[in-house]
């Protein structure tokens, strides 16, 4: 365990080194590389390459878990959103069940994944993300062997399957479909993504219809929606796979779209709003 004194852990320049050792986790051992053969057998050499990450362990629901992360200020908040803000509590949505099953849509480096698998470390969890840059650290997060391996799905959800530009920077958690939700947060120099803008790419899309059907998915006991504004599509038209589903934890961002239909065409599904921490809000039904 770190001997130092904590850190603060706003700011800037926070990483993800830092807010470990501010909330006095334990730390493995540094590795600068990625060690799991699946990324290194899928990734494109260059993408290895300027992944770099560390391999951290901590204890998430007095269980002992290990998870990869970059250390940049971008995966740091997203650490603290989860495990110190406790962003997602979800906890009955996976405990009624010994196997639950999960969609983690807008997956990221896995770390909201990390935290659904050491509270159900038997879950079927399918983490959903295109950004090559953070598919290369989910997917040694992914066959971590302290759970069940997850399911990953380099795709982003849309409301059609195909293909799309996606619109991106150096602030990897921010990614979206829409150039105007981009264009909005990249010139706003108050902004991470002002500085650090990439050029779009193009990436596979699916609905999650097709991505049920494809799994072979039935019943559904949790989704996690962080799609950047993709959410306003995807509900529309009454999906089947809304109705066969227990537990809707969902990131609404309404200052980019009209967030009261979303969470009308929940409520229409049936849904009632049972918490909300941070920005994310939970729905059962």
């Amino acid at each position: 365990m770190p001997t130092s004194p904590p850190q603060p852990v706003h700011g800037p320049r926070l990483t993800a080194s830092a807010l470990i050792s501010a909330l006095r986790l334990g730390v493995g051992r540094d590795r600068w590389s990625i060690t799991s053969m699946i990324a290194r057998r899928t990734l494109s050499k260059e993408v290895r390459r300027t992944v770099r990450t560390k391999r951290l362990r901590m204890r998430v629901q007095d269980r002992e878990v290990t998870v990869w992360c970059r250390d940049t200020s971008s995966d740091a908040e997203v650490l603290r959103e989860v495990f110190l803000d406790r962003a997602y509590p979800v906890e009955q949505a996976l405990r009624e069940r010994s196997e639950p099953t999960v969609l983690d849509l807008g997956a990221n480096t896995g770390l909201t994944s990390v935290l659904f698998s050491a509270l159900a470390p038997r879950a079927r969890v399918v983490a959903v993300e295109p950004l090559p840059h953070n598919l290369a650290v989910l997917l040694a997060n992914a066959g971590e062997p302290w759970h069940r391996p997850w399911q990953v799905v380099p795709a982003a959800i849309s409301g059609e399957t195909g293909e799309a530009d996606f619109y991106w920077s150096g602030w990897y958690s921010s990614g979206t479909l829409h150039a105007d939700i981009a264009g909005t947060r990249q010139g706003n120099p108050h902004r991470q993504e002002h500085r650090q803008a990439m050029r779009p790419i193009r990436v596979a899309t699916t609905t999650v219809q097709d991505l049920v059907d494809e799994l072979g998915i039935s019943d559904i006991d949790l989704v996690k929606v962080d799609i950047e504004g993709a959410e306003e599509k995807l509900f529309a038209g009454d999906p089947a796979w809304l109705h066969r589903t227990r537990c809707v934890a969902i990131d609404v961002h309404d200052r980019y779209i009209d967030g009261n239909s979303v969470r009308e065409q929940l409520r229409l599904a049936g849904f009632r709003q049972v918490a909300q921490a941070d920005r994310t809000a939970v729905f059962l039904r």
